[in-house]
């Protein structure tokens, strides 16, 4: 392919000048497109990781492909996932962090691993909620934005559904109480989160006398 030739040249640049870094983000960006129009994924992940362990690499452009690598007709779960997750390790070593950026990078990242991984998978998917509460851990009010915040508490209630009908307590309860959790970090959920809560507490009571009964039989 031609573009071989030409991203060896652009690869070359040291990517100290925004020019050199620009060209050589807009090369890979392209290269990619054109490895996934001949359904090249083992050159796209090359590319993209080759670009990673560069000096023109940033978050801002890290992000930019890996939604692109997200989305249809691009779509290569393999390089959004790890694109995302070296976008949102740089973006967490920042001394100012981006937590717009920071829960968007969260929220591709869920989603890609519920439509790739979903239940057999599920403690990938469970990690990836873990991680949002402990970045939340100590941020000031309004610091994670709040609507992603609502969307990480809804999802995360919603996927004990499916255990909760097919009996699987712990399936269940860890969802529900990760729900829970992430419910007490937001302002303006305190009617939901009370109806969590006594959700919970119903459940849990129900299985104690389950239990009881099997006991006693």
């Amino acid at each position: 392919m031609k573009i071989l030739s030409t991203g060896a040249k652009v690869a070359d640049c040291d990517g100290n000048s925004s020019l050199d870094a620009n060209l050589y983000f807009m090369y890979t960006l392209n290269a990619y497109e054109l490895y996934g129009r001949v359904n090249d994924s083992g050159s796209q992940q090359l590319v993209v990781s080759n670009f990673a362990n560069s000096k023109a690499c940033n978050p801002k452009y890290l992000l930019q492909i890996g939604l692109t690598a997200s989305h249809s007709p691009q779509l290569n779960p393999e390089v959004a996932t790890f694109t995302l997750n070296t976008c949102l390790s740089a973006l967490l070593a920042s001394t100012s962090p981006d937590y717009k950026g920071i829960a968007l990078v969260i929220r591709r990242l869920i989603s890609i691993a519920v439509v790739y991984k979903g239940d057999a998978d599920d403690e990938v998917v469970y990690n990836l909620y873990k991680q949002a509460y402990r970045i939340m851990v100590g941020l000031l009010e309004g610091e994670y934005p709040v609507d992603e915040g609502k969307w990480l508490v809804t999802t995360a209630w919603n996927r004990a559904a499916v255990p909760v009908r097919l009996g699987q307590v712990d399936g269940a309860t860890k969802w529900m109480k990760m729900g829970l959790e992430l419910a007490k970090k937001f302002p303006g959920l305190e009617t939901y989160r009370a109806c969590m809560e006594d959700y919970i507490s119903g459940f849990e009571k129900k299985l104690q006398e389950d239990d009881e009964l099997r006991g006693n039989l």
